[in-house]
């Protein structure tokens, strides 16, 4: 009787480690170790009356070590996977599961890429979001109503309805109301919705509004008014 009793008790042992290879749940409790310099989490599997399995604090995977290092932060409901070598609890890591409807993917196109960084009390707060979007052709960083997107040899920067363009040849700044443009050769145009002025790298200002009277200074001081 002992050796099948033993061969029954090796069994329920293989049993155990075979369902503790890999389980997948939600944290349930986060903290950092600050001596050990890393996230744990708490995770369950199965939900209401049916957990079949709650963890103790577990090491939370890390994405990126050398040169290049990022902390990316568990938070209690999200979605895990936990995989432990040979099922022995002590040497089981948690990480992110997949996406779906309660931790969606940021972006749909294959050939983009998106990191979005949420507030942790309010994921829903877009005015708290940073967002980087990468495409072929450009790079966008949002945060709430300010918007910077890098292209071949243009920078434009957004807050709010103030825009700033800047290019190898001119710097723009405008809303809705006008503009300034400032070239590389120290031409300066600035214009509204009632007048338009341009200075000349030779200190020649004229300005023309919008019932067409035109004034002209030049940068000997002589003063020409054409109405």
């Amino acid at each position: 009787m002992r050796p099948l009793f033993n061969w029954e008790r090796r069994l329920q042992d293989l049993e155990t480690r075979l369902a503790n290879q890999q389980r997948f749940g939600s944290v349930t409790d986060v903290k950092f170790d600050k001596e050990l310099k890393r996230w744990y989490v708490k995770m369950e599997d199965g939900e209401g009356e049916g957990h079949t399995f709650k963890s103790d604090w577990l090491p939370w995977r890390s994405f990126s070590h050398g040169a290049i290092t990022v902390s990316m932060p568990p938070r209690k409901g999200q979605r895990v996977a936990y995989t432990a070598l040979n099922g022995q609890p002590e040497l089981a890591v948690v990480e992110p599961f997949h996406y779906g409807p309660d931790d969606p993917s940021p972006h749909d196109k294959e050939d983009e890429y998106v990191i979005e960084i949420h507030d942790p009390k309010n994921k829903s707060n877009k005015d708290t979001t940073l967002r980087i979007h990468k495409t072929k052709d450009n790079q966008t960083v949002t945060l709430g109503k300010s918007e910077v997107t890098i292209r071949k040899d243009i920078v434009d920067t957004i807050v709010d309805e103030q825009k700033v363009t800047v290019t190898p040849e001119v710097s723009v700044l405008s809303n809705p109301k006008g503009k300034v443009e400032l070239a590389k050769s120290g031409h300066i145009t600035s214009q509204n919705q009632k007048a338009k002025s341009e200075i000349t790298p030779e200190g020649k200002i004229e300005s023309v509004n919008d019932a067409g009277s035109k004034v002209i200074q030049m940068a000997n001081g002589m003063l020409r008014l054409n109405v």
